[in-house]
């Protein structure tokens, strides 16, 4: 990528591969499994939201960096695109069916899924781009032709459980170790 040093292109393109499941960061993908939502949300109950169906988690958290992390953020948008649809649709596919669609749930529920969504976006600007001296409101580089696939096959790597096992606990060392 023209104009980058080796540790900016690496900072951005480990800042996007992070943002590919933020899509999972939402009551209705974690309703697929209700074992999982009881120790994530012990409070939750049943009538808190309605079901899951038609929601993936690719496209509406594309959606939910261009609508409300984006915003907050003051990210430069425009440029991100190509970078966010690289990432964000599986297997380098961004199917988009429609618009950001907000949950059929209780208020609380809707602004804790955007709170967690936004934390973890600044978490990510704290440990990949502030380092390397990047300004994500000025104009991003071209996405690398390339990122798809590559976070295609990062996203295979880390789905085989036979390498990565279940943890039942936060990586110790925090996240600054384990993604070093």
């Amino acid at each position: 990528m023209t104009g980058l040093s080796q540790s900016q292109t690496k900072a951005w393109v480990l800042f996007f591969i992070a943002l590919h499941d933020l899509g999972k960061l939402d009551v209705r993908f974690q309703l697929k499994v209700p074992e999982a939502l009881k120790v994530l949300w012990p409070d939750f109950g049943e009538d808190d939201a309605n079901s899951e169906r038609g929601y993936y988690h690719g496209p509406q958290g594309y959606l939910a960096f261009r609508k409300q992390i984006s915003r907050k953020l003051g990210f430069g948008l425009d440029s991100a695109k190509d970078w966010l649809a690289a990432v964000c649709g599986h297997h380098g596919d961004l199917q988009m069916s429609g618009q950001w669609q907000t949950p059929d749930a209780e208020e609380w529920v809707i602004e804790r899924d955007e709170e967690a969504r936004l934390t973890w976006a600044n978490t990510l600007v704290d440990l990949f781009l502030r380092p390397a001296q990047i300004d994500y409101r000025a104009p991003l580089p071209d996405c690398p032709p390339m990122l798809a696939g590559f976070c295609s096959v990062c996203d295979w790597i880390g789905s085989n459980s036979d390498f990565f096992t279940f943890q039942p606990k936060p990586y110790e060392d925090g996240l600054e170790a384990y993604w070093a």
